[in-house]
């Protein structure tokens, strides 16, 4: 016991001296370039495995992927492991890091999304955003502040939630045409995504004053809409955590499973099990009737088509 206790002292010691060991200025993009350029953003930061799993010291803004620190953070290891695969999808020079405070509450989340709304509107190349976790609630956040702005010039080519907490308050806008594709990737072992308490927040008592149904916990699913494409992934039979797709063992895969939902569209509700190396994806359409249940939103459109 004592032997356990010592080395995880000593990774929380390390994590936090990676945490501060590099500080870096944010950048602001060429709003006149056409280079197509991807964007990752990290999840909530108040959590006890943060210090492994956001280890930098970055201030919030966008951080270039060569620039992120942290040898024991999984976050910034995002762009290298694409990299490193796939490296003319994602070349490191046209890769960044959006950082933001990473409080779990709904004004944060939206002060992020307005930062970065900022940093993006009006840059002329194709951009493409990769969220984890509730990072995914701030890149749907940017729907509202261009639905603000009548001269707004934001468009989205792909927005890749990866283990998105579906909320009330966000869910909408998901349907928002900032977004030319809206990819959503989860597991149904993964109880993180579905943790907090939606139910709880004074934003969601808003929407229960207008007569709508708020659940208590967060959902795995999106509303159906006709640029959303949802897939519950298994990793090799088994299903994934909250922390796998952070991992090489599902990121190394993960512009295949794209481009395999963008070419099926028997796809747009599926199961796909990311097989072990050399053998080819399985994939199980989700019905009505499947034993992968759709959630009671679906069933019901599904009935008035």
């Amino acid at each position: 016991m004592k032997k356990i206790i010592t080395i995880f002292c000593c990774l929380l010691v390390s994590g936090c001296v990676f945490r501060t060991k590099k500080k870096s200025s944010p950048l602001s993009l060429d709003k006149n370039s056409t280079r197509p350029i991807t964007i990752f953003i990290h999840g909530t930061l108040e959590s006890f495995y943060s210090p492994y799993v956001h280890s930098f010291k970055l201030p919030p803004g966008l951080a270039q992927a060569n620039d992120m620190p942290g040898k024991f953070s999984l976050s910034s290891r995002v762009p290298k492991i694409l990299n490193k695969y796939h490296p003319e999808k994602y070349p490191l020079s046209d890769f960044y890091l959006f950082t933001w405070q990473g409080q779990l509450t709904f004004k944060d989340r939206k002060k992020a999304a307005q930062h970065l709304h900022n940093l993006l509107n009006g840059y002329k190349g194709k951009i493409t955003i990769i969220t984890h976790s509730h990072g995914g609630n701030v890149a749907l956040n940017l729907a509202h502040f261009s639905k603000e702005n009548p001269e707004n010039q934001l468009k989205i080519d792909k927005l890749i939630l990866l283990a998105c907490p579906v909320q009330k308050v966000t869910e909408k806008f998901a349907k928002s045409d900032v977004f030319e594709k809206v990819y959503s990737l989860y597991s149904t072992s993964d109880m993180f995504q579905i943790l907090d308490p939606q139910g709880v927040y004074k934003e969601s008592k808003k929407i229960r004053d207008k007569g709508e149904y708020v659940p208590f916990l967060s959902e795995r699913r999106l509303p159906r809409a006709p640029n959303t494409v949802q897939a519950r992934i298994v990793l090799n039979k088994s299903n994934p955590k909250h922390i796998n797709f952070l991992l090489c063992s599902f990121l190394k895969h993960l512009p295949d499973i794209i481009e395999l939902l963008d070419t099926q569209e028997i796809c747009k509700n599926c199961a796909i099990n990311v097989p072990s190396r050399g053998k080819p994806y399985f994939v199980i359409p989700l019905t009505i009737n499947s034993k992968y249940r759709m959630r009671k939103a679906d069933v019901c459109a599904k009935k008035a088509e």
